[in-house]
């Protein structure tokens, strides 16, 4: 009788065997098997691009995991900040958790928990409805539809040159979008059961800036997604709309290269990145630069194409998502995300092909250094950071909190800032916070300086106190926290800051770095620009004088740079123990100090 044939195995069956029973099977059905499986995976990223997502950097992955009120993203063109935006709100609307974030994507944002399917209602609020949502967003949501590059041999769904459409077609109604589109009422309406069903489940509706305010005053929402910035009035009204469901906004953008529209969209910067990125109130404000120059997907000859010909201003605005009401930046060369220096330009460079974009457009050869002005724990070795010594400055105020900067120097004479401390109270309170800190650090403090300016002004509500002329410096050295007065020259501080911000061609790298636990420092650092005072068209040009705001961290840093602490010098210093006790011996309260 002949041999009864065995029916070839599915990929399905195949995926239950062992490795082992895998190894035993003929080659040539291993290859079948593989062939099949690479047509159904292919498949399967086309129709549930969502399981395979994968955030376009750890910035991107912040915005998953981040459960505030207000989530900003500063973010230059194709920097990915829409695509973030959008994933978020189809994990949140189906339940899908991508295997990229299975592990700490916040369950409290799948409304259900995991017990029911959720059901959410979204607004997406975009720049207009036909060349902004139709032309662009829309596509990132087709499941058909792929965004991104083609590969080599002009093919799409290559995960590292872009993304099919975010919705799984299982999720559309009948699965089918025509069904789940309302062009009447501009909203897209998934199915609840994610099996292709007809039972309604989550909805977007898709609103443009064309909008009257008026008609975003209508309904309760558990995500608002604003791509782009809106004008102020409307984000107010999409904030209130969340409010009854406990919502979210999600707030996106890169600010126009015209200083004119820039500055109409300042108020994105001051009321949601400046306290989202300072990481003042995580709970409130949540925000993230992302850099286009950090999007995988993109070629960097493509970057540089796009870039040429546009001033460093443009370029911020339109890479980094920086809006040019800062770009009279005092420190320019200040970056906390990696960048590429050249030794021959002497600068920060745009990388082709791992050349600097300048010189070999001149035909010039070069050396490229990878450098950053922030760093983590793992950089420096724990037990040589605690050998470093360190130097402390700080800018008192009468009516604004002390920031406090601490810096380590190491024995190739470099400048690391560890710790800051931003201080509200009195002297007392002032001292015992900066010596708590330098206990648990274990930090071996050789001096302290303060802004001669600041301390050595009187109290305006107590000029005298018990005969004596107050001042805050005589309020701190009646409590033992004795300084001496540093060099506030702005422009020679200035000038020696910016030379340590460049690339040491000895040690490869900067010669000042700050920790990425002192973001008041870096925050103040990036934002600190130059004002032009007010004056009447008859009086003549005056120079830029620096804002005060943004100002308090960066003036630690130029009185350190001044002093220019070497290794071998805070070696031979002591602390000056010098205690000067006034008339009370213990502070005066009532001066506020």
């Amino acid at each position: 009788m002949p041999t009864a044939t065995r029916a070839p195995l599915t990929i399905h069956q195949a995926a239950q065997l062992t490795e082992a029973q895998v190894h035993r099977l003929p080659k040539r059905e291993r290859t079948r098997l593989f062939d099949e499986w690479l047509v159904w995976q292919l498949a399967d990223a086309k129709q549930n691009q969502l399981d395979y997502y994968r955030p376009v950097n750890a910035d991107a992955r912040r915005v998953h995991l981040s459960t505030a009120r207000e989530v900003g993203i500063q973010g230059g063109n194709k920097s990915g900040k829409t695509a973030t935006m959008l994933a978020d709100w189809v994990i949140q609307a189906t339940g899908v958790v991508p295997t990229s974030l299975a592990k700490d994507y916040p369950r409290q944002k799948l409304r259900g928990h995991g017990i029911m399917p959720p059901v959410i209602r979204a607004r997406l609020l975009v720049t207009s409805l036909v060349n902004a949502w139709d032309a662009n967003l829309k596509l990132k949501l087709q499941w058909w539809e792929w965004n991104g590059a083609l590969n080599a041999d002009g093919l799409p769904g290559d995960p590292d040159r872009g993304h099919w459409g975010l919705i799984p077609q299982r999720f559309l109604l009948g699965g089918d979008w025509e069904k789940s589109w309302s062009e009447k009422h501009r909203t897209l309406t998934l199915n609840c059961t994610g099996d292709g069903g007809p039972h309604p489940g989550s909805t977007l509706q898709v609103l443009s800036h064309e909008t009257d305010v008026k008609d975003l005053n209508q309904g309760s929402y558990h995500l608002i997604i604003e791509d782009e910035i809106p004008p102020e009035e409307m984000h107010r009204a999409n904030r209130i709309r969340t409010l009854e469901v406990d919502g979210q906004v999600m707030t996106g953008g890169t600010p126009s290269d015209e200083i004119g529209s820039a500055v109409a969209a300042a108020w994105f910067f001051d009321t949601i990145l400046a306290p989202g990125l300072e990481g003042s109130n995580p709970e409130e404000t949540f925000a993230v630069a992302l850099w286009t120059e950090q999007n995988p997907t993109l070629p960097p000859a493509a970057l540089e194409a796009i870039g040429k010909g546009l001033t460093p201003e443009q370029r911020r605005a339109r890479f980094h998502g920086e809006t040019l009401h800062l770009s009279g930046l005092i420190y320019p060369g200040f970056t906390e995300k990696p960048k590429w220096w050249c030794l021959r330009c002497q600068a920060a460079v745009g990388r082709v092909e791992g050349a600097c974009a300048a010189c070999a457009v001149a035909g010039f050869t070069s050396g490229l250094l990878p450098f950053c002005h922030v760093w983590d724990d793992g950089d420096v070795d724990p037990a040589e950071l605690a050998r470093w010594p360190v130097v402390f400055y700080m800018d008192p105020h009468q009516s604004r909190p002390t920031a406090c900067a601490w810096y380590a120097v190491d024995p190739m004479d470099q400048w690391w800032q560890v710790d800051e401390l931003e201080l509200a109270g009195s002297a007392e309170q002032v001292k015992a916070a900066c010596l708590a800190l330098e206990a648990a650090r274990g930090y071996e403090v050789v001096w302290r300086k303060g802004d001669p300016k600041i301390t050595a002004q009187t109290n305006q509500f107590a000029r005298e106190v018990n005969g004596e002329i107050f001042s805050i410096k005589k309020a701190f050295d009646e409590v033992g926290f004795y300084f001496e007065d540093a060099n506030t020259n702005f422009t020679v501080g200035r000038e020696r800051l910016l030379g340590a911000l460049a690339v040491n061609p000895i040690t490869k790298a900067p010669r000042f770095r700050m920790h990425r636990r002192c973001a008041k420092s870096i925050w103040q650092l990036t934002h600190f620009t130059w004002t032009m005072p007010r004056r009447a068209a008859s009086d003549p040009p005056q120079k830029d004088q620096p804002s005060r705001r943004n100002s308090d961290f960066p003036a630690c840093a130029r009185y350190m740079a001044l002093d220019d602490p070497e290794y071998r010098q805070c070696r031979q210093t002591q602390t000056p123990r010098v205690i000067h006790v006034g008339a009370s011996g213990a502070g005066r309260g009532v001066t506020g100090w």
